[in-house]
């Protein structure tokens, strides 16, 4: 379970990003409280849209201030993506349970925390070294957002 305490740790620092990860995190604890297999299940797949509308969104950013690993962080994307439905398909389409969902969504927040850490804390130090005020105060860098 995410709390404002533990998410602390994932903080990279850009208010529009930290904000995003927040709310892709509450949402695996929403699909990992699920009481049947089935809304796990839903809970699941809407994670998955939503990641990767997030990925889409964090990758323009990139791009838009010129981040020189911005491919290498759009391959680890695709990477997790792929992952995700490799995973969620054997987890959620062998033995329909709950506790299988449960496994799933444990290991998608682990790999998503993991990427937070490796990936995204790298575009965000390079963000804060390399941007110009203006820019800086676009992605929120700098202020500290409630949860």
């Amino acid at each position: 379970m995410i709390t404002p305490e533990v998410f602390n740790a994932y903080r990279t620092g850009i208010a529009v990003m930290d904000f995003e990860h927040w709310h892709l995190l509450k949402q695996l604890d929403r699909a990992y409280l699920a009481n049947s297999f089935e809304e796990a299940q839903t809970r699941v797949d809407e994670f998955i849209k939503a990641w990767a509308l997030h990925h889409e969104h964090e990758e323009k950013l990139m791009r838009e201030i010129k981040f020189p690993g911005v491919n290498k962080h759009m391959e680890g994307h695709a990477r997790l993506h792929d992952i995700y439905a490799r995973l969620r398909n054997d987890a959620l389409n062998g033995s329909h349970t709950l506790t299988s969902a449960k496994a799933y969504i444990a290991m998608v927040e682990q790999l998503v925390r993991n990427h937070i850490k490796l990936g995204d804390f790298q575009y965000a130090e390079w963000a804060k070294l390399h941007l110009k005020p203006p820019e800086l105060d676009r992605l929120g860098v700098g202020q500290h957002l409630n949860f």
